[in-house]
């Protein structure tokens, strides 16, 4: 009866196996990804006391992964493991279908158990499943915050980006990022860092082209524990921004993100299509990725800046062509096994300016993303 432990990313790479009686052997280690058979789990006496156990190795960032066989547990159910979940403060991130066929012929073993297994109804069919974990967190640490606001041709909506930007944490820093703008956004980063020195701005002149680049060169200069995206079109305002900032802090999400889709918008805010294309491809992703997603291309995004790893591990994974960057952020999170959570915002007409993605171009790129998602998670190649 064996788990796998093991400790990767931020930590020195390290994998054990280990009984479940030698838990007093780790002497206080603390694990990255702790793996639990699904043997382990049917021979546990007491399943509850023994997830337990497991929370005297895992902090905040481990995944706890149960492997779940029908075969080997019954009577125990996939309902009985997410109880003992509950009653232990256990979260499941996803839950994720295994093993239609145990065939071991290439190719045809492939094409049903990374790709079939994971369509609805066929799925329920599966041997096995995977409960991804982690431990509730109850944080009342203060964090110090960065908001990154990429600009191009917005000289109209800084100064009211600056006016009504909240503090937040121990404390808030605005970085202004100009993407080759040519009607005086410079000028109007200038001038509000100026005339609005309490609010702690800097800016720059992002070195290549496309918001992409710019959130990553602000993502450098970030001082924040905390990094918060916030479109310079002030489509979302930034008295949205504590409910990100308190969703995070809180440990509720590990990577917050806007939906504008819930709310009433104002008139002309998003067009009927654009809505319409928004919202089927949230539902695509979310069935992608094992997360709920209900808008991918909301501007505002929420993480800890310690995660943004998780960005190089998306470009490598699902490979480099994101535009936006929203992609990578929410690909990458579903990738590292960060919990997504949606807050929903007020999303607002334009007051200054002309939107600078076209529909139809966005509405492709969107194709694709979803494309590369569906190979990469079902078939994870």
């Amino acid at each position: 009866m064996q788990l796998v432990l093991t400790t990767i990313h931020s930590r020195h790479y390290f994998q054990q196996k280990m009984d479940i009686e030698d838990f007093s052997l780790l002497d206080a280690s603390v694990f990255d990804y702790v793996i639990v058979s699904a043997s382990a789990l049917k021979q546990a006496e007491d399943i509850q006391g023994f997830i337990r156990k497991i929370k005297t190795i895992s902090d905040a960032h481990t995944r706890i992964i149960f492997e779940y066989n029908i075969a080997r547990m019954l009577p125990i159910l996939p309902a009985d493991i997410r109880h003992f979940c509950f009653l232990e403060e256990l979260e499941i991130i996803t839950e994720k279908n295994e093993l239609l066929v145990s065939l071991g012929i290439p190719y045809i073993a492939d094409f049903f158990n990374y790709g079939l297994s994971r369509l609805p109804l066929i799925k329920k069919a599966c041997l096995m499943r995977l409960f991804i974990t982690r431990f509730k967190q109850s944080n009342t640490q203060e964090f110090s915050v960065s908001v990154i606001i990429p600009c191009k041709n917005e000289a109209g909506t800084i100064q009211r980006a600056i006016q009504h930007m909240p503090a937040m944490g121990r404390f808030t820093e605005i970085i202004l990022i100009d993407g080759h703008s040519k009607d005086g956004t410079v000028a109007m980063m200038q001038r509000v860092q100026t005339d609005y020195p309490e609010k702690n701005i800097t800016w720059f002149v992002q070195s290549a082209r496309g918001k992409k680049n710019a959130v990553e060169e602000g993502f450098l200069r970030a001082r924040g524990d905390m990094v918060m995206i916030l479109d310079g079109d002030i489509t979302v305002e930034p008295e949205e921004l504590p409910k990100f900032y308190h969703a995070l802090a809180s440990g509720r999400g590990e990577c917050i993100n806007g939906v504008r889709l819930v709310y009433p918008m104002d008139r002309q805010a998003m067009p009927l299509l654009n809505w319409f294309v928004n919202w089927s491809f949230g539902i695509l992703i979310s069935y992608l990725i094992g997360q709920s997603v209900k808008d991918t291309l909301c501007g505002t995004k929420v993480f800890f800046k310690k995660d943004l790893g998780m960005l190089e591990e998306s470009k490598r994974f699902f490979g480099n062509f994101d535009p936006f960057g929203d992609f990578d952020i929410l690909c990458g999170a579903a990738y590292r096994h960060l919990k997504i959570v949606d807050i929903p915002v007020h999303y607002k007409k334009r007051s200054y300016g002309a939107p600078g993605v076209p529909f139809f171009k966005s509405g492709l790129l969107l194709l694709r993303m979803a494309l590369v998602v569906g190979i990469k998670f079902f078939l994870r190649r």
